[in-house]
């Protein structure tokens, strides 16, 4: 019982200067994931398209990418934002950008992914989130189903606290290690990205 308690007493204290997203990735996930980018068109089609297109600019270093898939319904893995938002042209090939979008031009990050050894079933644990999730612009339903007009959307501190504890130390584990990997430099990007944020 109090290694339980004292599980979810540290997944409360997440960091404040780290701030959470959560992406769904339909048709693009293994290209999004292998390439270490998220992607989102500037034209917009929906008032949903246009929430994940603001978020983007969002990001800043050092920010934590839950990433989600369509395919299996499954947080599949973990990633770490390098950069701020670029301007960039549609990187997926003829076809899929047909299915994507109709934009050439939109705004991309680079996050470097880390794949869970267990992909995670937000559904199974629909109850405990739905009273967690966002007003507005939800990654999810309250089903713990994927909201598939949502590409990217923040996630609360008080969320993304349930989602490490259930997801477990792994979350953790590979933030760490991406941030190791990423070297000196990148922890000064991160430092600097804090003094940005907004209070």
């Amino acid at each position: 019982m109090d290694r339980q308690r004292d599980s979810a007493t540290q997944a409360d204290e997440s960091p404040r200067d780290v701030r959470y997203w959560w992406v769904n990735h339909k048709r693009t996930h293994r290209q999004e994931l292998d390439g270490e980018f998220l992607w989102s068109p500037k034209r917009k089609q929906s008032s949903a398209d246009n929430e994940s297109s603001k978020n983007m600019a969002k990001i800043m270093p050092g920010d934590v990418v839950f990433a989600f898939s369509f395919t299996g319904g499954t947080l599949r893995a973990i990633g770490v934002a390098l950069e701020r938002a670029r301007e960039a042209p549609n990187p997926f090939d003829a076809g899929m950008t047909r299915k994507v979008s109709s934009g050439h031009w939109g705004w991309q990050v680079t996050v470097r992914f880390a794949e869970l050894s267990r992909p995670w079933r937000p559904k199974d644990h629909a109850a405990e989130l739905a009273s967690l999730l966002p007003e507005r612009n939800s990654p999810l339903r309250p089903s713990g189903d994927a909201n598939p007009a949502i590409y990217l959307a923040a996630v609360p501190q008080k969320m993304a606290a349930t989602v490490r504890r259930l997801v477990g130390e792994e979350v953790d584990t590979l933030v760490n290690e991406i941030m190791q990997r990423a070297g000196g430099q990148f922890a000064d990007d991160v430092a600097e990205a804090a003094t940005m944020q907004p209070p």
